[in-house]
């Protein structure tokens, strides 16, 4: 088994969708397993251009060079009753996220598209109860408390973020017992033979103790003003539950310059937080590339790789 999985810009991506309105390609596996009651498709991008040299079927794992402004992480505390649901994520506007945000923008007309043809061919049974997920998200939910259903001025991109660990047993040695999205600390950098080095992200706790980022106290170290500084990110899969279909835009390691403050704006807790957008029954990350470092680092292999660890999950 290889080491290493092949990472693309989301430039490299974005060329190859704006170039080919059928890029993007749902594949249905030959025996799809289940997970937590979803089965996954496979996804790959058709012809991307990665330093010169053209992948004809990329499995897609994108590194995020661009500054992106954040928006604030919710307190989970703080969640509506019956919203079981929220899982932690990594919010922005569309506008702010350069190349990212495109390519997002991009794929979602092809994701529906490549669904819609699934529904046609009886590959997928359509439902009245199951739903197309939008990549992006372009309008309030219906069942959002401030304007359900309202168009968004600049729509919002979010990257799942899971604290969950490869098992023990995970088939690629590598990745065994490790965290599936590392949170790293921009201001944490050192030097180490030659190379910048990122150390991980943590929160003083009300005992006045320092404590790994975590689910449950990740908002206050994405507070007002953090920027997205470098990261990794894998659309590899989609997942089809009862309720949705949706790509799973998984982050991988996100470098995080964090606002030193603030909290999440509570008028503003709508437009991020909606338990009707998040009843997709959840799947995990396939694999992580690379070190500490970025995206630079993760060593170039056979773009099949992503799409052979999503067959073991």
């Amino acid at each position: 088994m290889s080491s290493g999985i092949t990472v693309y810009t989301a430039k490299d991506l974005l060329q190859a969708t704006r170039a080919d309105e059928n890029a993007l390609q749902v594949v249905m596996k030959k025996d799809p397993k289940t997970y937590k009651g979803a089965f996954f498709l496979n996804n790959h991008i058709k012809n991307v251009k990665r330093n010169g040299v053209n992948h004809d079927k990329a499995s897609p794992w994108m590194s995020i060079t661009e500054d992106i402004p954040l928006f604030s992480v919710m307190d989970p505390s703080k969640k509506e009753d019956g919203a079981d649901a929220y899982k932690p994520k990594l919010t922005f506007a569309k506008s702010t996220a350069g190349d990212v945000g495109a390519l997002l923008d991009s794929l979602n007309s092809q994701f529906h598209n490549r669904i819609e043809a699934h529904y046609a061919a009886g590959t997928i049974k359509k439902t009245d109860q199951r739903k197309i997920h939008d990549i992006i998200k372009y309008r309030r939910g219906e069942q959002a408390k401030k304007n359900p259903g309202e168009i968004y001025e600049d729509p919002i991109c979010e990257l799942k973020i899971n604290f969950d660990k490869f098992p023990d047993n995970y088939f690629i040695d590598w990745l065994k017992g490790k965290q599936k999205t590392q949170i790293l600390d921009y201001d944490k950098q050192q030097i180490v033979d030659g190379k910048i080095v990122f150390g991980p992200a943590t929160v003083v706790n009300e005992a006045g103790v320092e404590e790994p980022v975590s689910f449950e106290n990740l908002h206050k170290f994405i507070t007002v003003g953090s920027v997205l500084k470098r990261g990794r990110a894998e659309l590899t899969s989609t997942s089809v539950s009862q309720y949705w279909i949706s790509m799973q835009i998984n982050a991988q390691e996100l470098v995080i310059k964090t606002g030193g403050g603030g909290g999440f704006l509570e008028e503003d807790a709508d437009d991020f937080y909606d338990p009707s957008q998040h009843q997709t029954t959840e799947g995990g990350n396939t694999a992580n590339g690379g070190t500490a470092e970025g995206s630079e680092n993760v060593t170039p292999v056979d773009e099949s790789t992503a799409a052979e660890a999503i067959n073991n999950i």
